[in-house]
């Protein structure tokens, strides 16, 4: 059997009854086999893909190969999109493609000096869904003592977006189980009542009529009512002055600050300034750890809620702001 990509030479020379004559002069010829088309491996035949991004992967074609072809047509195109004779891997990556088109490609091989037939032609479409979902807040590891919270998130920045899911799993970061998923959300934000008390994991995915996009990265948030003394007139804990026009300071006594955060009525967080030296929130330690001060001129009048945390207890205290 004749070798692809080998020289070989002939001759031949005629015998009678005197004997073997002459040979003739030596022809040489060479064999080449043009390769057969490779098995395209992704995206599969009629796939919808979510990225304009496309990674095309092959099978490598039997024999010696010296490079490919690849060719990416646009349906109903009279030219090809893209037509790349210098590739010896088997992959190619095509970028910035367009949502909502479907496309055609096909790779050749080449051997020694011809090139073989294509390989089949793969079909597939790009849908236009919606990026991947940034949360906002509440932040990760949020603790909350009211059973209300609003969820907040940010539009994805590609994909065109008719609506939200948001999904609530119980003790469950793998959301094999659901303790709420509402599917008809048409803002970035959605409030949720009547909360259990426990441990949660939360995440948003957009969608619209070809689809749900790529689902945000999860959060997690426990709500805690029990165990916390709701503005009691436990001496150890207390906020002077109250009511106030902008400072307040927490005193401890017996036990040392840990952190504090700042609710209004409905349960959100809301930021003051702080004007203790070099404290950052959520982290308060600074010696004596038993006297904190606030800022919270920042904020409009009203009530609020601060959430105390030492290192024997959390307390609830209620705090008014007249300006």
């Amino acid at each position: 059997m004749f070798k692809n990509g080998t020289d070989y030479f002939w001759r031949v020379r005629g015998k009678t009854s005197k004997g073997d004559g002459d040979y003739s002069p030596i022809y040489t010829f060479t064999i080449f086999i043009a390769p057969k088309g490779p098995e395209l491996i992704q995206p599969v035949d009629y796939a919808s893909l979510k990225t304009t991004n496309v990674d095309f992967v092959w099978n490598k074609s039997k024999g010696l190969i010296k490079n490919y072809r690849f060719e990416l047509w646009e349906q109903f195109g009279d030219n090809p999109l893209v037509a790349d004779s210098t590739i010896q891997d088997t992959f190619k990556t095509v970028k910035n493609l367009k949502f909502n088109q479907v496309y055609t490609w096909k790779v050749a091989a080449r051997g020694q000096d011809y090139w073989g037939e294509f390989s089949a032609e793969y079909k597939f479409e790009i849908i236009d869904v919606p990026g991947k979902i940034a949360l906002a807040s509440p932040i990760d590891n949020f603790e909350s003592f009211t059973k209300s919270i609003k969820f907040d998130w940010t539009a994805p920045s590609s994909g065109t977006v008719t609506k939200y899911r948001l999904e609530i799993s119980k003790d469950d970061k793998t959301f094999k189980s659901f303790y709420l998923v509402d599917s008809a959300i048409k803002y970035t934000n959605r409030t949720v009542n009547n909360i259990a008390q426990g441990t949660f994991y939360w995440r948003v995915t957009g969608g619209n009529d070809n689809g749900w996009g790529i689902t945000g990265d999860p959060r997690t948030f426990k709500i805690t009512p029990a165990g916390i003394e709701f503005d009691n007139d436990d001496l150890s804990i207390s906020v002077y002055p109250n009511p106030s026009n902008s400072k307040v300071a927490i005193y401890s006594i017996g036990s040392e600050l840990i952190s504090i955060q700042v609710f209004d009525l409905l349960g959100n967080t809301v930021n003051p300034s702080y004007i203790d030296f070099d404290s950052k929130f959520p982290s308060l330690r600074y010696p004596p750890n038993n006297v904190l001060r606030i800022d919270l001129s920042s904020l409009p009048q009203g009530q609020y809620m601060l959430l105390i945390k030492t290192d024997k207890n959390t307390f609830m205290k209620k705090v008014t702001l007249i300006k």
